[in-house]
C-alpha cells in the first residue's frame, strides 16, 4: 500500500509540465526568502525519493566496456550520482554535464543513465567528452526514477536510499552551481 501511495503521489507531481520554478530544490538554499517559501512539488518529490529504497540487485551496464554488474557491486558510497534519461531535456543534461566537469573529479561522480539505446547513449557521452563512470540502468532500479523529467543528483546511503536529492534545470543555473559548490566542497 505504501508503494502504491508513493507512486500515486509521484505521478501527480510528475504530471506537471517538467519546468522547474526558480524556487525548486531540496535542502541547499542560502537566501532567507527561499527558506521561508512553502514546499513546491519538486521539494515534495525529493522527499518521496529520499524515502525510496533502490533495488540493489538491479542490473547496470558499464558504458565503457559493456560489462553487466548488479547495482550493489558499484562503488557508489560517498559519490555524487547524476541520473539522466532520454525523456529529460538534452539542453539541461548538457548544462549539468558541463557543471559536473567543473566541480567533480572523475572518481567523485557517477552517471546512472536510462536510455533505450546503449549505442546512442555512448555516442552522446563521447560527443560531450564525458569521462565520468557511466552505467546504463533500467526501470528495475526504481520505476519512479524512470519518470523524472529533470537531471537528478543524489547521494546513496548504505541502505540504498537516495539523499541530498536535487533536480537540475536549465532555467536555474545559479541554483545548480550553488548545489555543486556545497556538494563538492568547493570554496572560493
Amino acid at each position: 500500500m505504501r508503494s502504491f501511495l508513493i507512486i500515486v503521489l509521484a505521478s501527480l507531481i510528475l504530471g506537471c509540465n517538467g519546468r522547474v520554478p526558480e524556487s525548486a530544490s531540496s535542502t541547499y538554499l542560502n537566501s532567507e526568502s527561499e527558506l521561508d517559501m512553502p514546499l513546491n512539488p519538486l521539494d515534495s518529490l525529493a522527499l518521496v525519493l529520499e524515502n525510496l529504497t533502490l533495488n540493489r540487485n538491479s542490473k547496470a551496464i558499464r558504458i565503457s566496456d559493456y560489462d553487466t554488474v548488479n547495482l550493489y557491486e558499484l562503488d557508489l558510497g560517498y559519490k555524487q550520482i547524476l541520473y539522466i534519461s532520454e525523456i529529460q531535456c538534452s539542453s539541461c543534461i548538457d548544462q549539468e554535464l558541463e557543471l559536473a566537469k567543473r566541480y567533480y573529479g572523475l572518481t567523485d561522480l557517477v552517471l546512472l543513465c536510462n536510455y533505450g539505446s546503449l549505442r546512442d547513449l555512448k555516442l552522446y557521452l563521447h560527443l560531450r567528452q564525458v569521462e565520468f563512470s557511466a552505467f546504463m540502468v533500467d526501470n528495475e532500479m526504481s520505476g519512479l526514477f524512470a519518470r523524472l523529467t529533470n537531471p537528478t543528483y543524489f547521494k546513496l546511503n548504505n541502505g540504498f536510499k537516495p539523499s541530498s536529492v536535487f533536480f537540475a534545470s536549465i532555467s536555474t543555473p545559479k541554483r545548480s552551481e550553488s548545489y555543486h559548490q556545497i556538494m563538492s566542497g568547493f570554496t572560493f
